[in-house]
């Protein structure tokens, strides 16, 4: 079995406060001492399309418009938008894209009709203007057009469509700044999820806001969020729509590289853990990119020190961590979280030592044993028809989420160097990449941590 080492990252203040007795509060929000000054490990580029966890600062936004950081270097940038500014695309005819590309993908939306799809998997993003057909839609094309009194209308369904809304992965509804009928900025949109769109209808009076009229295509590998124009009176006017999904379209760059399938470094030799094609009770699954991702950081609070481990599995492994603080410093409480999407497909578990949840019919446990020296946090049962689900509904993977807390026995620059200590063993095989998100020595003249990178570990021996 192979072994690596994790590094921790160290919150950037460091209080020595006495600790009286043990705490469970996570919360930043409920905190005594207010919201933990915690640095957020950078992520892998694979890792930053496909999950909802950027940080935003204090004063950071969800929406940042590209022309207000054109001439602005990356360092006065917002922290969260400095991640991302180089997928940031070019102006085209203006804010929106070239003239020929709006050509191109209209004639292509026009040419199929009814396609496209509502599935959507990236959190991180671009979004560009690309315009709309502005077709005109008349009572002598669609008689559901004419009023009660049978007189006849006429609309150009892209003039009418005055904002739009995105709908995010916790349901909540987000207006997308500046994007009309006729303009949209280039823009970074963060940590949503587009599992619906709406746009308002100013020409109707009744049912204004159209909430199941787009869809996602992808034309020359490009991928664009389309509106097919529906309307509605009280007067009698109701317009369904000509199911061509062309009245208003935006494109959406994901803000970076999103996984591909790998090629098999050694095909002649198959893995023993891969599932048999040939089986027809196996399912087959393609590794995007397989690997494991850790995120270690130590928490500084006002009362209290804590590390939260997070695990993203995206291979068939399992895993063991050991942490090597003793049972002297601390607190044999915990944590636990199995995710397969945050916010509503987890399981949690509060001063536990063991937890389980069931994927696609399979058991999946987390445990944590407290030794003397020290504490071991063990996956079983990730496989490939866990991963198989995973990927096929939240387009992702298995995250593993563990808090831990320590008293005030132990000082917390001997907890950082502990914690430096931890390790992760593979303990049915060797992922295809371990991902280690570690510290390097990059501090400000006030001895603040500037950034932190990503080392990616990959052909490792087993």
């Amino acid at each position: 079995m192979k072994q690596f080492n994790i590094k921790t990252m160290l919150a950037a203040a460091i209080m020595a406060v006495g600790l009286a007795s043990c705490s469970t509060s996570d919360d930043p929000e409920t905190s005594t001492s207010g919201a933990p000054i915690e640095f957020k490990l950078a992520k892998t580029v694979e890792m930053n399309c496909s999950s909802d966890d950027v940080v935003l600062g204090e004063w950071e936004s969800w929406y940042y418009k590209v022309q207000d950081y054109q001439y602005t270097t990356k360092e006065h940038m917002p922290a969260s938008y400095a991640l991302f500014v180089d997928k940031a695309p070019a102006q085209g005819n203006g804010e929106a894209v070239t003239t020929e590309e709006k050509d191109k993908v209209m004639a292509y939306l026009a040419a199929h009709p009814n396609e496209g799809s509502t599935e959507f998997n990236h959190y991180n993003y671009f979004i560009q203007y690309v315009g709309g057909s502005h077709d005109e839609y008349t009572s002598e094309q669609y008689p559901e057009l004419r009023d009660n009194n049978g007189a006849a209308h006429s609309v150009i369904g892209s003039n009418q469509m005055d904002y739009i809304q995105f709908v995010d992965q916790n349901g909540e509804t987000k207006h997308i700044n500046d994007y009309n009928a006729n303009y949209g900025p280039r823009a970074l949109v963060l940590n949503l999820k587009i599992t619906g769109a709406n746009y308002h209808d100013s020409w109707g009076d009744k049912d204004q806001i159209k909430t199941d009229k787009y869809r996602f295509y992808t034309i020359d590998g490009n991928l664009y969020l389309c509106f097919d124009y529906a309307t509605a009176k009280n007067s009698g006017e109701n317009f369904g729509g000509d199911g061509v999904y062309n009245d208003y379209v935006i494109k959406i760059i994901p803000a970076c590289d999103e996984p591909t399938t790998p090629t098999d470094p050694d095909p002649e030799t198959p893995d023993p853990t891969d599932p048999d094609p040939e089986d027809p009770e196996t399912p087959v699954v393609t590794v995007n990119n397989g690997h494991v991702e850790v995120n270690f950081a130590a928490k500084d609070f006002k009362d209290y020190e804590a590390s939260k481990l997070s695990v993203h599995v995206r291979d068939t492994v399992n895993f063991k961590v050991f942490i090597p603080v003793p049972d002297l410093y601390y607190c044999a409480e915990d944590d636990m979280y199995i995710v397969e999407k945050h916010y509503d497909n987890m399981t949690y578990n509060n001063l536990a030592t063991t937890m389980e949840r069931e994927i696609a019919g399979q058991k999946v446990t987390l445990n944590i044993t407290y030794a003397a020296e020290g504490i071991y946090i063990e996956s079983a049962g990730i496989n490939s028809k866990v991963l198989e689900y995973c990927r096929n509904v939240y387009g992702d993977g298995i995250t593993f989420e563990v808090n831990n807390y320590y008293n005030a026995a132990i000082t917390r620059e001997t907890l950082i160097q502990a914690l430096n200590q931890a390790t992760i063993t593979f303990t049915d095989r060797k992922p295809k990449a371990y991902i280690n998100t570690i510290i390097e020595d990059n501090k400000d003249a006030n001895g603040n941590l500037l950034d932190c990178v990503v080392t990616n570990l990959s052909g490792l021996a087993e």
